[in-house]
Formats: structure tokens, C-alpha cells, sequence
């Protein structure tokens, strides 16, 4: 894959092949979670919701596997209560799955089944009542959502063709001033203020164009975005 093919990539299987063995837990663990914010909307059990923010915070080190753990397990047994042979066909239940995936220790497990379930609950099987058993998602709903987790999975690697630094002055201009809301929006998801950080860099003489684009692009971002890592000095 070349640069041109890692912009325009949206299955998001290939861009993880693409960087297999070159993310660290951390980053591997916000990818899931990604997969799961991709269908939050059917997402509608507040208690899978508070899983998948454990996870991420988890993944940031703010909380322990042990919790991460203990809700999980709690999660399960809430979980074995629904039928999961509805995980084909309806939207909630295969949210739910794919939220069950991220209470995962496993990163590979974890990974591919936020990623599985989470298509299905975008793009679920329709039963066909001329046929037995169901069939296949509609390919459209299907391509247009592998294209928004493609977007999120770019958003959280960056481009690895181009790698970005942060002059050290940049992050210390002003007492600080970048990085302390960059942390604010980072911690409180308040990604519509990612312009904000955008002008706060440029007034900090902050000229790459790559990385104010980003933060002030129209696609959406989620825990692990490079640019906001960046500005945190992560």
C-alpha cells in the first residue's frame, strides 16, 4: 500500500493489515472502542456505554484490569439473558456484542469482535420471507459504514507515510496553553472544540498543515485522535 491507497482505503481490515505489529496496546485497545462508538446510536444500554468507556479508559491507564474485569464479567451475565442469535438481525443486540468485545483482555479478540459486530449493527442480515434464512446485509449501508470506521482508524494511527512532531516550543508557548486544552478536550470528549486547539497551535507558530487540517477537518474523532495525542504530548 502506498500513500495514496492508505488515504483512500475504506475496509478496515486492510489498513489494519497494513499496520499489523506496529501499534502499541493502548492504541490497539481505542481502535475497538472506535468500532463500538461507530454504532452508539445502537448502543442503548447505558451499562455496555459505561463498559466501553472503562475500556478506553483502561487503555489510558486510568483504571484497573480489574474492574475492567469485574464489569465485564457483570456484563456477561447481563448479556446471556438476550439471544444472541439475534446478533444477525437486530441492530441492539449486535451493539451489545460488539460492546462485550472491548471487556476484552485479549487485544485480538478484542479488536475483531468490536470490529465484526459492530458491521452487523450497522448493516444487519434482513430476512428474506421467500427464502429461508436470512440474507445477505445490504452492500451499500455495509460499505458506508466500513468507510466511517476506516475514517475513525486513520484518525486514531495518522498517516504512517508521513509521520508529524510537535515543536517542543509549540507545546510550552504560553504557560502551556496547548496542551492543558488539548488534555480538557481529550478528558471531557469535547471534540467539537478541535478547532479551537487548531488556532491555539497556530498562535503558538505551530505551520503544519497536516495536523491543523485534521483538527479542524469535518470527520468525526474519537479517544487516541494522533493530532490531539500530539497536542497532549502523548
Amino acid at each position: 500500500m502506498d500513500e495514496k491507497g492508505w488515504l483512500e482505503c475504506d475496509i478496515p481490515k486492510v489498513i489494519l493489515d497494513h499496520v499489523q505489529g506496529r501499534l502499541d496496546h493502548r492504541k490497539q485497545r481505542l481502535l475497538a472502542c472506535a468500532c463500538v462508538r461507530s454504532v452508539w446510536h445502537n448502543l442503548r444500554d447505558e451499562r455496555f456505554r459505561a463498559l466501553v468507556e472503562l475500556s478506553e479508559d483502561f487503555a489510558d491507564g486510568r483504571e484497573s484490569v480489574e474492574l475492567l474485569d469485574q464489569m465485564a464479567k457483570h456484563l456477561f451475565e447481563v448479556a446471556t439473558r438476550t439471544n444472541f442469535l439475534l446478533v444477525l438481525v437486530e441492530p441492539p443486540v449486535s451493539a451489545m456484542a460488539a460492546a462485550m468485545s472491548v471487556g476484552n483482555r485479549n487485544l485480538a479478540m478484542c479488536l475483531d469482535g468490536a470490529r465484526k459486530n459492530a458491521l452487523l449493527s450497522a448493516a444487519p442480515c434482513i430476512m428474506d420471507p421467500t427464502e429461508h434464512g436470512t440474507s445477505r446485509p445490504d452492500a451499500e449501508t455495509q460499505l458506508a459504514h466500513s468507510s466511517l470506521v476506516a475514517d475513525l482508524f486513520r484518525d486514531i494511527i495518522g498517516n504512517p507515510f508521513h509521520p508529524i512532531s510537535l515543536n517542543p516550543d509549540w507545546l510550552a508557548w504560553n504557560g502551556g496553553t496547548v496542551g492543558q486544552l488539548a488534555e480538557t478536550i481529550y478528558d471531557e470528549r469535547r471534540y467539537q472544540d478541535l478547532p479551537v486547539l487548531a488556532d491555539a497551535l497556530e498562535d503558538a507558530g505551530c505551520d503544519e498543515r497536516e495536523i491543523l487540517d485534521h483538527l479542524r477537518g469535518p470527520k468525526a474523532h474519537v479517544r487516541g485522535c494522533w493530532a490531539l495525542d500530539l497536542a497532549r504530548g502523548v
